[in-house]
């Protein structure tokens, strides 16, 4: 079997409060690994100068980045996944961290399965936690092993952040469009899971993500919903033949309510209830579905007061 080659990489952006805890937890696991690539993308505050402390003392270890100018998080993303030469590949973004024995679990893992890094396509999913002013949830992507992972994808059932990808898996998928806004991950999220041949689980929660604190948590919610709209469009014009009705009537839905986040009329009211009741039984969690309704049954002004508490933006996960 060929050597497990792990690239961990980071992006990061004015963290400055949470970068070193991001780096720690990476150099302080019980197996290190082959790289750390660190791109900031030309932060204002202290959060470069804390990167190349880092870099001096571990010189071999971690190799830094830093953008002549502000590009945004998804092209300091790309730039990032391309400074990566391992084989085995994950992110961790420069405000969240992972929690001890993750790569070492990996490593296991691989080992076990007998996968071969060079060459097979596959994605290693781990439990999260979701940590929200310092209140932590866990949340168990184990469940959705043996099920039907491009509709769990779609109907965001399946968080796998921080996962790992095999260098196969990820010279596959597309870069992430740059130009449309916040949702581009949501295609490339689900053109991973198209391509890649073989989807694991690992039952262990090691990365920690910061709900709220981040540039793409603090969106604007129309400009969220238009950049969604355009990632449905894509996603259904590359891979229409993956999908069936039940999955096209889902998008249906996200779209109705997309457009009515956009412009709250009484007509897309009546699209989004439309397309909200023909989905009962469609959205594959029983609290996915209940929020649903919530959302049409409760006012509007009442809805915008709820949207602009942070605590209720896990709610949308």
């Amino acid at each position: 079997m060929s050597t497990i080659k792990l690239s961990v990489f980071i992006v990061s952006y004015n963290q400055e409060k949470y970068i070193a805890q991001t780096i720690a937890s990476i150099i302080n696991q019980s197996v290190l690994p082959y790289e750390i690539i660190i791109s900031d993308d030309h932060s204002k505050d202290n959060t470069w100068n804390i990167i190349n402390e880092y870099a001096i003392q571990y010189p071999d270890l971690i190799k830094i980045n830093r953008n002549e100018s502000n590009v945004g998080v998804y092209k300091n993303f790309n730039k990032a996944t391309k400074l990566t030469t391992g084989n085995i590949i994950t992110c961790v973004a420069g405000d969240d961290y992972i929690n001890a024995g993750y790569i070492e679990a990996i490593h296991k893992f691989i080992g076990e399965n007998l996968l071969n890094p060079e060459t097979d396509s596959f994605i290693i999913v781990p439990n999260i936690i979701k940590s929200l002013n310092g209140i932590e949830s866990e949340y168990s992507n184990f469940w959705c092993k043996g099920k039907n992972l491009i509709k769990l994808r779609l109907r965001g059932l399946l968080d796998d952040r921080y996962g790992i990808v095999s260098r196969n898996s990820l010279d596959n998928t597309s870069e992430i469009i740059d130009n449309i806004g916040i949702h581009a991950d949501f295609i490339w999220g689900m053109e991973r899971y198209i391509k890649t041949k073989k989807i694991f689980f690992i039952d262990g929660y090691y990365p920690v993500y910061r709900i709220g604190v981040g540039i793409v948590s603090r969106t604007k919610e129309i400009d969220a919903a238009k950049s969604l709209n355009e990632a449905l469009d894509i996603t259904t014009q590359r891979f229409l033949q993956n999908f069936d009705a039940s999955d096209m009537r889902y998008f249906k839905y996200l779209k109705s309510k997309n457009n009515y986040i956009i412009n709250t009329s009484f007509k897309r009211y009546l699209s989004l209830a439309y397309y909200t009741l023909i989905n009962t039984g469609n959205f594959y969690s029983v609290k996915k579905q209940m929020k649903a309704l919530v959302f049409i049954l409760l006012p509007n002004k009442l809805k915008k007061l709820l949207f602009k508490i942070h605590s209720l933006e896990m709610l949308s996960k």
